[in-house]
């Protein structure tokens, strides 16, 4: 009980030095910097507006409107709208959003907790917390030089499916973890979500093949539990992949954006700047520390230490090797891009493993010295990847109150917008990224009085009205203020059913003359509807799973065979 009470206590300081560390610092100016800036300040504003579920955010592009949240994950800006508004009412969007990322940091310590504690005593249970939580690929690169906020939100949930596979294969009983780590991670970043499925059906090989036990029904639990996790975000993520088709994904896939530019170990060009470096070493060192973790333990924790935490780590680099050209090439995972991302799976084996390592001051003077060499590598990873960090950090404190930007993400862009803006970026040599400059300039010229578009009334929200009397329009066909999307609908208000175009010029909306106001909506999709009604399946489902956990008996006696002291 008394170490309950100071770990506890030790929770919460971690908790407020955690949010004075990421407010102080406010936003790193990492790459996605100004996407989550202006999704922050448009997100918080589409909430206000009464939207419970913002996908069509009305204040991108200065005010021409963005399709962004139909595709990108919202949980780490519910977030920011949330708790970390709720905590500074008055911050600016980056203090906010820093604020934000205090809190993921610290949760994805309390998660790891959970799952920790299935192999570790309390203390190292909590020294892998913490290693998880501040460990160089999360906070580092993840955060500080990335900005990746849905990525860095998914390490809230990797150890809560970890956790909840482990019980499912160990004790065969359902567990809530599972489905809610499966939820979390759908709403956070579907290419986590991808690659962990994946990694966790090694796992489930490697456990079968070193414990030879029964595990029918587990995989049955597994298979049962999955998919209630994966239906409980399908209100997300199905409209994300259904529409898709319908923006302009390809923008995601240039030659720096796909799988083939970014193996860290036998690529064509050998990876010779620092990001490269940096990435490789967290892996390695995650990969070497997990066999140094093997190597000073034995019986159940050393099978477990092999299937969590050795496996896992050579499979990420293997991954993240030319080896595997042949599978980022034709298998579904070439989705998400970059084969680093598999770097949180590393970190995972490395908080696993130093927590492991660090139940060795307690045994031998050789398992001491192996500690000691471990933990001099998680060293070296973090003054490597520190190597990147100062410039960020100096960025983010000036930023702090800094006018926001707000851009939308050019991929999420209808084609008949994106397509003409695309051929003037690669007309004057320029990486498709700088796109989002060329539709701000588009986005000013349209709303410019002197224009001849009209500007939309939002009536509520995915609802706009054309006040079409005293346009000063010829009889061409008329020009609004908003983007067209197939999915646009338009009537009269005398009711009469209008269709409408993109302007052949800027790929805004048109529609032939009318005498009458005309009302503009973008209807629910099926996908929208269909989504919603799994989710609710799947919470259904999910109550009946937590009531079956509830009465299930829970093992606790398969911790650790360390002592605790």
């Amino acid at each position: 009980m008394r170490s309950n009470v100071w770990i506890g206590l030790i929770a919460l300081a971690a908790l407020a030095v955690s949010l004075l560390v990421f407010a102080v610092i406010g936003t790193p100016v990492g790459h996605s910097y100004g996407f989550n800036m202006s999704w922050t300040v448009a997100f918080a504003d589409a909430l206000s507006g009464g939207t419970l579920y913002p996908r069509f955010l009305p204040a991108l592009w200065d005010g021409v409107g963005g399709l962004d949240f139909f595709f990108y994950a919202p949980l780490p800006f519910y977030v920011a709208a949330g708790p970390a508004q709720w905590l500074c009412p008055d911050c600016s969007p980056q203090v906010l959003f820093g604020l934000s990322g205090g809190f993921l940091c610290w949760l994805s310590g309390v998660t790891f907790w959970i799952f920790g504690r299935q192999f570790l005593p309390p203390k190292p249970a909590l020294v892998a917390a913490f290693v998880w939580a501040l460990a160089p690929y999360h906070v580092g690169i993840d955060w500080m030089v990335r900005q990746a906020a849905g990525e860095f939100a998914a390490y809230v949930f990797v150890p809560l499916v970890a956790h909840g596979v482990l019980v499912a294969l160990r004790d065969h009983r359902p567990v809530w973890s599972l489905p809610v780590g499966l939820a979390g991670l759908g709403l956070s970043h579907l290419p986590t979500l991808l690659l962990v499925v994946h990694v966790m059906a090694v796992i489930v090989a490697a456990w079968v093949l070193i414990h030879r036990t029964r595990f029918v029904r587990s995989l049955v639990l597994l298979a049962v539990m999955g998919l209630v996790g994966v239906a409980l975000s399908a209100f997300y993520w199905l409209p994300a992949i259904i529409l898709l088709g319908d923006v302009s994904p390809e923008g995601l896939y240039t030659k720096e954006l796909i799988p083939e530019s970014w193996y860290l170990i036998g690529a064509d060009v050998l990876p010779d700047n620092m990001y490269k470096v940096a990435l490789l070493i967290c892996q390695l060192t995650a990969a070497a520390v997990a066999g140094l973790a093997v190597v000073i333990t034995q019986g159940d924790t050393r099978r477990n230490l092999i299937i969590w935490a050795l496996v896992p780590a050579i499979f990420v680099l293997l991954l993240n090797s030319s080896v595997s050209r042949v599978l980022w090439e034709n298998w579904i995972i070439a989705k998400v891009q970059f084969p680093y991302r598999l770097t949180v799976i590393s970190d995972l084996a490395l908080a696993l493993s130093i927590g492991a390592l660090s139940t060795a001051f307690a045994l031998d003077c050789r398992s001491r010295r192996i500690a000691w060499v471990g933990i001099g590598g998680l060293v070296i990873s973090f003054l490597v990847v520190g190597m990147l960090l100062p410039d960020r950090i100096t960025k983010g404190i000036a930023a702090r109150e800094q006018p926001v930007a707000m851009i939308g993400a050019p991929e999420y862009l209808p084609p008949p917008v994106f397509d003409p803006l695309a051929e003037d970026v690669k007309a004057e040599g320029q990486p498709i990224w700088r796109l989002s400059r060329h539709m701000l300039e588009l986005a000013a010229e349209i709303e410019a009085p002197e224009s001849g578009f009209i500007q939309p009334v939002q009536e509520v929200p995915r609802q706009w009205i054309i006040r079409v009397e005293g346009s000063g329009q010829p009889e061409t066909r008329l020009r609004v203020a908003l983007m067209y999307w197939s999915h646009l609908e338009a009537e009269a208000t005398d009711g009469t059913p209008l269709i409408l175009s993109p302007d052949p010029e800027t790929g805004f909306v048109t529609f032939a003359p009318t005498d009458a106001d005309v009302r503009i909506t973008l209807p629910r999709h099926w996908s929208e509807w269909v989504g919603a009604l799994l989710a609710g399946f799947g919470l259904i489902l999910a109550v009946f799973i937590l009531y079956r956990a509830r009465r299930a008996e829970p093992d606790l006696t398969r911790l650790a065979e360390y002592p605790e002291g």
